[in-house]
């Protein structure tokens, strides 16, 4: 999707969202064991005024499953349930909802309107916190009048979205019941303009009934109200030309890994940034038009055969004033084998057409390359070249979740004249067998010379302090500490504006993950709950220091932006401080609950 900013630059509704829906933000109070409901609201949604009669309550589990896969297994049954609550919401299938209520339900209003404390937000957004809620709730058909209600003040139901978060389950065979916390965020947009979203935490009790999950208490733990008049951003996909859509992953067409990337830059010297996308079969060149459209000019521009492109990099390697590419791919060579897709260069005449120069840049043998950064890491005046090596994924898993081992070599390429490269990862110390999504340059201690950054699959993320000349000593605490990661990507800048650049990670953020981690703890696993945990806790802020990074522990609304891939920092509100946005989602399937 490309989207351009109305007015001026400014957060979209998904990046508020981000900034203000993590667990944590919802998280609210944490009650104790609850007994049996006392008691029901009537009528419609003037029934809510009932809820200050008498608490409404939910009974514990008495004998908890404990084992991590046979409880997953449940809160995947019930988060099928809430996929498909979602998609009637989205639709506003109000009548279709009832069938998954028991016809004893309870439940408190989600669509009350939040009241509490105010928080202005960029651009004349407001976030409300929803004031705590001690009735009795609404039975069936008032709790989904309430919900008719809210979604018919919308224009458009824009987002539909409920997950489970905790889940508990009473011991049987099959279980019985479950007790489950999730997440409800509903956003649409008014008929006067107006973007709203509603965010609630909501403690649920599911019993099984006839072999099917069906929704019997609604308790609504916490929340917040977001609203804001107008569009930070509008969707110009179609009408900028920067529309191909191809087969859906799994489909006909489509059965890679989608490890494809993408790169931006001026390369025909309008002054106006153009924008690569390689994939599976051919690359994609759209050029920037004077009116903001583009144009797609690969076979043009000599950037047709480019199918397998993963990280990529658009500098001037041959400095002659132009941006010339440097592309990576999924490739691998052995003792008498090597496969799959070179790293290949294409230099720029200057005008925007590339002539392939791989064969005289030098730049060595086939490799699984997700990422590269280009600087100048030895002091030479030539551009340098890092390449992250990751590992082959369809035919070598990682030897461990904690800290892997047999990921490719990353590979350090020194420029020479001529657009020609020299291997020199050896000598600067750079040797690793960790799996390598991608990598930061950026002169991080402020000594006067490119330190480098490596953000790695299972396992820790790498400091490599430039010690001069090129020459990197691993930071074994520079990036806050030795616990395992599952980065995809990663930003720099300074947050915090104290004067050193701060980083944001990008990874994976699991709720199916935490909860199975978490468990272990039950099986005399902590340690390796502990260890594992990393791996599903989403994206992190971490402040710079002149000794390293470390946590930022104060720092709200960063955490959880879904499967995260990749992250971008800017001021998009143009306020004077750097805002994030980040892009996320995996498609593992054709149902939606699989996504």
């Amino acid at each position: 999707m490309l989207y351009q900013g109305v007015n001026r630059p400014g957060w979209c509704l998904a990046i508020l969202i981000l900034a203000a829906c993590t667990d944590e933000n919802l998280s609210g109070h944490q009650s104790g064991p609850l007994a049996e409901p006392s008691g029901a609201g009537q009528g419609p949604v003037s029934g809510i005024t009932a809820e200050e009669q008498a608490p409404l309550n939910i009974a514990e589990p008495t004998s908890v499953i404990r084992g991590p896969y046979t409880a997953e297994a449940l809160a995947g049954e019930v988060g099928d349930l809430l996929t498909e609550l979602a998609d009637r919401l989205q639709v506003r299938d109000i009548e279709g909802l009832e069938q998954h209520l028991t016809p004893e339900f309870l439940g408190h209003a989600l669509g009350r309107k939040a009241a509490g404390k105010e928080q202005p937000l960029p651009l004349g957004a407001l976030q409300r916190e929803l004031q705590p809620v001690q009735g009795p709730g609404l039975d069936r058909q008032a709790w989904l009048a309430d919900l008719s209600t809210l979604v018919s003040n919308w224009n458009r139901v824009t987002q539909a979205e409920l997950h489970v978060l905790e889940a508990e389950f009473e011991r049987g065979n099959p279980s019985p019941f479950g007790v489950v916390t999730f997440r409800v965020q509903l956003a649409g947009t008014t008929l006067g303009g107006k973007h709203e979203v509603l965010a609630r935490r909501v403690r649920g009790a599911f019993l099984r009934v006839d072999g099917v999950w069906t929704l019997d208490r609604a308790v609504l733990e916490a929340g917040f109200d977001l609203e804001r008049t107008g569009a930070g951003f509008v969707d110009v996909t179609n009408s900028t030309a920067v529309n191909l859509r191809g087969p859906a992953f799994g489909q006909p067409g489509n059965d890679s890994e989608g490890w494809n990337g993408a790169a931006v830059a001026d390369v025909d010297g309008d002054g106006r940034l153009d924008v690569f996308l390689p994939n599976a079969v051919r690359g994609y060149l759209y050029l920037n038009q004077v009116d903001g459209t583009f144009r797609e000019a690969a076979k043009e521009c000599g950037l047709l055969d480019t199918g397998g492109g993963t990280g990529m990099v658009f500098a001037d390697f041959d400095v002659d004033g132009d941006q010339d590419l440097v592309l990576g791919g999924i490739g691998w060579s052995n003792p008498g084998e090597s496969g799959g897709n070179p790293l290949r260069a294409f230099e720029n005449n200057g005008k925007g057409h590339f002539t392939e120069v791989t064969k005289q840049a030098s730049l060595g043998a086939n490799m699984p390359a997700l990422g590269m950064v280009a600087a100048d890491f030895n002091g030479d005046g030539f551009l340098d070249l890092f390449v992250a090596g990751y590992g082959r994924m369809e035919a070598m898993r990682n030897d461990n979740w904690i800290q892997a081992t047999n990921g490719a070599p990353d590979r350090l390429l020194l420029g020479q004249e001529g657009f020609v490269f020299r291997d020199g990862t050896i000598q600067a110390g750079l040797q690793d067998r960790d799996w390598t999504a991608s990598a930061l340059a950026a002169d991080l201690d402020q000594d006067g010379d490119m330190d480098l950054l490596t953000l790695n699959h299972f396992g820790v993320n790498r400091y490599w302090r430039n010690k001069g000349g090129g020459r990197f000593e691993r930071d074994e605490q520079g990036l806050g500490g030795s616990q395992a990661r599952l980065t995809f990507g990663g930003t720099l800048g300074d947050f915090d504006r104290d004067g050193w650049l701060d980083l944001y990670l990008a990874g994976a953020s699991s709720g199916t993950g935490r909860r199975m981690f978490a468990a272990l703890e039950f099986t005399g696993e902590g340690d390796l709950s502990r260890s594992l945990r990393g791996l599903a806790q989403g994206n992190h802020l971490l402040r710079g220091t002149r000794s390293g990074f470390e946590i930022m522990p104060d720092a709200a609304g960063a955490g959880a932006a879904g499967w995260a891939w990749g992250t971008v920092a800017a001021d998009f509100d143009l306020d004077g401080r750097l805002d994030l946005a980040c892009a996320n989602g995996f498609v593992t399937g054709e149902l939606p609950a699989d996504t």
